[in-house]
C-alpha cells in the first residue's frame, strides 16, 4: 500500500528532512517517489480545499506553503497510510506525543507543523497527483 507525505517548509528550513524519512525507513517503508518542489498558491488552495479551515489559518497556511521548498514523497508498505499517520501524530505539535514526528520536533504555530500525510488511500492518489504536476510549480524553484 502506498501514501504520500509532504515535508513541509519549516522541516526543511530546520534540517530534518533527513531525520523524518530515516523514521519512516526505519518503518520499514520504500520510497517510491521524492522531490522538492516550490509550489503556487493554487496548488494550495486545491490542496487544502477545506471549507472547514478559518480564512486566517488558511493564509498563514498558504503563506508557508508557497514561499519555500517543499519535500514530496510516496511511501510504501504495509498499512503505509495509517503506519505513517501515527507516526507523524497530532496535528497540533503540543499534543503529539512524544516518539512521533511533531511531538519530537513540532513547535508553535499550528500551520508550521512539519510535515502532512494524506488521511485516506483516496487522498494518496488525488494529493500526489497534484503536487508532482509540473503546472502547480511556481517559477522560483
Amino acid at each position: 500500500m502506498e501514501t504520500f507525505v509532504i515535508i513541509k517548509p519549516d522541516a526543511v528550513e530546520r534540517g530534518l528532512v533527513g531525520e523524518i524519512i530515516k523514521r519512516f525507513e526505519q518503518k520499514g517503508l520504500s520510497i517510491l517517489r521524492i522531490e522538492q518542489r516550490y509550489k503556487t498558491r493554487v496548488w494550495c488552495a486545491l490542496h487544502y480545499s477545506s471549507p472547514d479551515l478559518p480564512t486566517g489559518v488558511y493564509r498563514n497556511l498558504q503563506e508557508a506553503m508557497t514561499n519555500k521548498p517543499l519535500v514530496g514523497i510516496i511511501l510504501d508498505g504495509p498499512k503505509a497510510v495509517t503506519v505513517v499517520r501515527r507516526m507523524i501524530g497530532a496535528t497540533d505539535s503540543t499534543q503529539a506525543w512524544p516518539g512521533t514526528i511533531r511531538g519530537d520536533f513540532g513547535t508553535l504555530p499550528i500551520y508550521e507543523n512539519l510535515i502532512h500525510a494524506a488521511d485516506t488511500e483516496e487522498l494518496v492518489i488525488r494529493e500526489a497527483e497534484l503536487f508532482f504536476n509540473p503546472r502547480t510549480d511556481s517559477r522560483l524553484g
